[in-house]
């Protein structure tokens, strides 16, 4: 049995709940995230599915949370774009995982996010000019980018920005590339008009 929409109210009851990871909890939306706004004590968010893609919003309201973790195919720029100017979280991990994950787009809602200290981005597709904005986080230390693609000379151009964050790349394989581009021609095929 899974837990669903209708179950999800005992999140906002459980008062001293400090962490919450629901990993393939498929039977819950982004609505039932409505049950953890403004939550006292929740320190550490992570999960995947609609809860956490869609439920963003209400997640950045909690008002101790410290570090929210989004996995698979689920993190998108619309995702992030909820997120921004929250002051709380510290540490942030976008992981879509072979699907069109985060862009330049959702920059500038992470940079906004001032207490954030370490940005992880996985699987997509950015560039210097988008990840330049994030030089505005006054606490940043560490930037990693596992399986993201960036144009020749922007690693480069980004550690020369930004010298006192550690930034790590490991770039995009051809492989992952190519289902990269074959899931985006898809969302771009089926996106309304």
């Amino acid at each position: 049995p899974s837990i669903t929409d209708a179950g999800a109210p005992v999140f906002g009851q459980m008062k001293e709940l400090k962490s919450l990871t629901l990993i393939h909890a498929s039977k819950l939306t982004g609505k039932a995230a409505a049950a953890l706004a403004d939550h006292p004590t929740l320190e550490n968010a992570a999960g995947d599915e609609d809860f956490f893609a869609n439920g963003t919003a209400h997640l950045a309201t909690c008002k101790k949370l410290k570090a929210l973790r989004l996995y698979h195919g689920f993190v998108t720029d619309a995702t992030v774009l909820p997120l921004a100017g929250n002051t709380t979280i510290e540490t942030i991990i976008l992981w879509p995982l072979l699907r069109v994950g985060v862009s330049d787009a959702a920059m500038p809602a992470l940079a906004s996010m001032t207490g954030l200290k370490d940005i992880t981005i996985g699987h997509s597709v950015l560039s210097f000019e988008g990840l330049k904005k994030l030089k505005a986080l006054p606490n940043l230390t560490r930037i990693t980018l596992t399986e993201v693609a960036l144009p020749d000379g922007d690693l480069e151009k980004l550690n020369a920005e930004m010298p006192k964050v550690r930034i790590a790349h490991t770039p995009m394989t051809p492989e992952t590339r190519a289902e990269w581009e074959k899931f985006a021609a898809k969302q771009k095929a089926t996106a309304p008009k």
